[in-house]
């Protein structure tokens, strides 16, 4: 018994390990990928840009991949964001990042800001650190070094689900290409005592066409990139916990979450992040992901698929939600 729990255990590791080594994925339309890169270079231009802060992150992203960027451009594009950057270690907000490109005197606003950052941000650093320039690598260092102080200083509730699980990634994929242990634990620290709180509580941001989405973009994170079996294994199980009650509330036909739940904003057909971009296409259905870090979440929730029990239980008939 002992010796076929150790091998199963064994061949549940190696199968998380080569999740972690797959090839980077090809987004669904390369072409329409490139005409998107195209618009978001040219709204970078403009003064303001108007392209958000935490998306000058995905397009770097699939500027590498694609090669659309040059290293000056690249340099360029970092340098930018730098400056969005409160670098001011006095304040209170130390180490968040402004949302857009007027806010100036340290207001940061909600404080959420630098978690997507850094959420969308750190691929960069997994897939195509060789890719960067010496100057485009220290810049990116940099930014992620003072980052680093708002993604940990952040006050986050345990029961805003899709914030707190991106300020658990964050931490410990900060400590773990940093070589900070002590970043890596605060990450596992915090990531048990969300587990405990849910465990006691339910998860308070439930089923949300959009939040859902989030959630389980920082958990395949963990999964594809963590070289922690310990945090690989807990985001796997609490992936299948969320699966789980996806499975129960999508509606097949329809490819939507049916029954009641959280933050919503399409208030007309209720598909969201969630549907559009991981539920549906993993369940065959057309995909439209053109951006890489959404291919990249989608890739590896394929590898892991849903589980007969979650299959049956979607498509149960006379389900009562």
């Amino acid at each position: 018994m002992k010796k076929r729990l150790f091998l199963y255990c064994l061949l549940f590791v190696c199968q998380l390990s080569l999740l972690a080594q797959r090839p980077i994925p090809a987004v669904a339309d390369p072409a329409a990928r490139l005409t998107l890169l195209a618009a978001q270079w040219k709204a970078l231009q403009q003064s303001p840009p108007q392209l958000g802060v935490r998306d000058c992150f995905l397009f770097l992203l699939d500027g590498l991949d694609a090669g659309f960027l040059s290293s000056e451009q690249t340099e360029w594009v970092l340098e930018k964001i730098q400056t969005r950057i409160i670098t001011d270690s006095t304040s209170s907000a130390y180490g968040a990042m402004y949302w857009g490109w007027t806010e100036k005197n340290n207001e940061a606003g909600d404080g959420n800001n630098v978690q997507f950052c850094v959420q969308y941000g750190m691929p960069i650093k997994f897939l195509f650190d060789d890719r960067l320039s010496p100057r485009a690598r220290k810049l990116l260092d940099q930014i992620f070094q003072s980052a680093s102080h708002g993604v940990r200083g952040q006050t986050v509730r345990l029961s805003y689900t899709n914030i707190i699980l991106m300020k658990i990634w964050n931490t410990v994929a900060l400590g773990q290409v940093y070589h900070n242990d002590v970043w890596l634990e605060e990450g596992r620290k915090l990531f048990n005592k969300w587990l405990d709180h849910v465990a006691r509580y339910g998860n308070r941001e439930y089923d949300s066409p959009t939040y859902s989405g989030v959630d389980i973009e920082s958990l395949l994170l963990m999964i594809r990139f963590s070289n922690d079996q310990d945090i690989k294994a807990k985001a796997t199980s609490t992936l299948n916990f969320f699966l789980t009650d996806i499975s129960a509330h999508y509606n097949p036909l329809g490819g939507y979450l049916a029954g009641a739940h959280s933050r919503d904003y399409n208030r007309v057909f209720s598909r969201d992040l969630l549907e559009e971009k991981y539920i549906n296409p993993l369940l065959g259905r057309k995909n439209n992901n053109i951006q890489l870090f959404h291919q990249l979440v989608l890739s590896t929730l394929q590898e892991i698929g849903l589980s007969k029990f979650q299959r049956e239980l979607m498509n149960r008939p006379k389900r009562f939600i």
